[in-house]
C-alpha cells in the first residue's frame, strides 16, 4: 500500500458494503487493501471477493430521462486482506459452495518468523513500521512512468510469456485464470522494478510460498470436483430427522413430529425427499440444484424423481397427496438401530 500512498489512510478497516464497493471503484487498478478482517460478514466477504475482479457500481437512471446513467467505473483488483481466519472459512458461513470464491483468493500461510536474527519482536516489529509511517508513495509515479515507457506492446509480451511460464509450472486451465494473472502481475512487477533498482526482495522464496498455496487451490478443486455432495444430503436429512417417517418390516417404526419431508424405508435401502423442502434447503445454503442433482445422479446415489405418496401405510395421514420426490438408494438400517433392534426382538 505504501508504494501509493500513506498506507494508513489507504487501507480500509471498516466500512458499510457500498463504502467498500465505492473505494474498490476508486482505486480501480491499483492495490487495495482490508486489515483485520477476521468478524468480516459471509456475504459481504463473498461481495469483495467477486469485486476485487470485476466490480462495477449499481446501475442508476437519470433524474431528468428514463435512462440509465453512463458508467465507465470497473474494478481491476489485487487486494490484500488479514484475518486471523481463512476467508475461505468466512465465506462458508454464508454459502455451501465456495469454489467461485476460491478461483480468486490466494491465501499463504505466513509464519511467525523464527529464524535467529529475524524473530518477530516488539523492536522489530516498531522498526518495520515506522520506516512505512515516514516513507510512503515515492515509487507509484516513477514505476507508472516506466510503464508508459516499455509500452503496450512490448507489457502484452511480455504478459504473454509470463503466462506461459505460470501454465508450464501449474495448469492452463482457464477456471485459475484469475490467480494465474495474479502472479504473472506480480512476476513481471518484480522484473520491472528490480531493473529500476526499487526492489530487493527474495522474489524466488516468496513465489515458492505462493505456488505452493496456488498448486493446494489446484489439488483441492480437483477433489471437489468428485465430491458427490454426499455430506449436503446428510445434512439436510440431520436436520430434517423430526420430519421423517421411517418404514421397517411393513410397519410404522418412526413418524414425523413435523411437516412430512422424508419417508425412509428400510428394508429397500431407499429414502424418498421431497424435492420442494430440499431445493429451498439448497437455496438457502447458496448451493445449485442441477450441480446438486448431477453429482449425486453420477455416483449412483440419486436414482430417480417421481411421485410418491409419502405417508403411504401411516394410519394418521390418511388422505395424503402424492408429491415430487428424489429417490435416494442408500443402507440407512444403522440410522435406527433402536427402532430395529427392538421390532428383531419382539419377532422372536
Amino acid at each position: 500500500m505504501s508504494i501509493w500512498g500513506n498506507p494508513e489512510s489507504l487501507t480500509v478497516n471498516d466500512a458499510t458494503p457500498n463504502a467498500l464497493t465505492q473505494r474498490m471503484i476508486t482505486s480501480k487498478n491499483i492495490t487495495f487493501g482490508l486489515d483485520e478482517q477476521t468478524n468480516l460478514d459471509g456475504k459481504v466477504a463473498s461481495d469483495v471477493v467477486y469485486k476485487t475482479s470485476a466490480g462495477r457500481p449499481k446501475i442508476r437512471l437519470m433524474s431528468s430521462a428514463n435512462q440509465e446513467r453512463e458508467s465507465e467505473f470497473i474494478t481491476r483488483l489485487i487486494t490484500i486482506i488479514t484475518s486471523n481466519n481463512s476467508l475461505i472459512d468466512i465465506i462458508s458461513t454464508y454459502k455451501s459452495n465456495t469454489t467461485a470464491e476460491e478461483m480468486r483468493i490466494l491465501e499463504p500461510t505466513i509464519a511467525k518468523p523464527n529464524v535467529p536474527g529475524y524473530e518477530l519482536t516488539l523492536e522489530r516489529g516498531i522498526e518495520m513500521f515506522e520506516q512505512l509511517k515516514n516513507n510512503y508513495g515515492h515509487a507509484g509515479a516513477p514505476y507508472i512512468q516506466e510503464l508508459l515507457k516499455i509500452g503496450p506492446e512490448e507489457i502484452h509480451r511480455r504478459i504473454k510469456i509470463a503466462h506461459m511460464h505460470v501454465s508450464d509450472k501449474y495448469t492452463n486451465s482457464g477456471e485459475y485464470r484469475f490467480l494465474s494473472n495474479l502472479i504473472v502481475g506480480v512476476m513481471l512487477a518484480d522484473r520491472i522494478l528490480r531493473d529500476m533498482g526499487m526492489l530487493d526482495f527474495d522474489m524466488d522464496r516468496i513465489m515458492e510460498v505462493v505456488g505452493k498455496e496456488f498448486n493446494r487451490i489446484i489439488a483441492g478443486k480437483k477433489k471437489a470436483d468428485a465430491d458427490d455432495r454426499g455430506d449436503v444430503l446428510g445434512d439436510f436429512i440431520n436436520k430434517n430427522i423430526q420430519n421423517m417417517l421411517v418404514i421397517h418390516d411393513h410397519k410404522v417404526k418412526v413418524t414425523p413430529r413435523g411437516p412430512l419431508y422424508i419417508r425412509a424405508e428400510v428394508d429397500d435401502s431407499q429414502i424418498y425427499i421431497s424435492t420442494s423442502a430440499l431445493k429451498q434447503y439448497l437455496h438457502e445454503i447458496k448451493l445449485g440444484i442441477k450441480d446438486f442433482e448431477k453429482r449425486l445422479s453420477n455416483s449412483g446415489v440419486l436414482v430417480g424423481k417421481i411421485r410418491k405418496q409419502m405417508a403411504s401405510g401411516w394410519n394418521e395421514a390418511i388422505g395424503s397427496t402424492n408429491v415430487q420426490a428424489y429417490v435416494i438408494q442408500s443402507d440407512i438400517s444403522h440410522l435406527f438401530p433402536e427402532e430395529i433392534k427392538v421390532d428383531e426382538q419382539k419377532a422372536e
